[in-house]
């Protein structure tokens, strides 16, 4: 295993890039996304940290061409945010070097 070297953003776009393979198209809540994540094609064991929302905002805010929000509603009567990668997307849509360079890597 090699160490982690896995940031937050590249975790979160990693998790909903493999929903996005699978092809369901459905949106995720983002407190699904939290613990521990296998990231096989790295060989890497990462934590997905409980500031899940506010690392979203800031990759959504510079990336806002990769990915889409709607407001998912909770059992308990509240609403929290589920995103999902735009289904329509280019790999000319990413915008920033980070996120490039780290799909390019699980891309195989």
């Amino acid at each position: 295993m090699r160490k982690n070297k896995t940031n937050q953003r590249e975790l979160l776009f990693y998790l909903l890039y493999k929903k996005f393979k699978e092809g369901k198209g459905e949106y995720t809540p983002l407190w699904r996304l939290m613990g521990e994540v296998l990231i096989p094609e790295l060989n890497e064991w990462c934590f997905m940290s409980y500031e899940v929302s506010t690392t979203m905002s800031k990759l959504k805010a510079d990336e806002p061409k990769l990915f889409e929000s709607i407001d998912h509603k909770l059992k308990n009567g509240g609403t929290a945010l589920a995103y999902r990668i735009r289904p329509e997307i280019k790999l000319s849509d990413i915008q920033t070097k980070e996120i490039l360079d780290f799909y390019k890597k699980i891309r195989k």
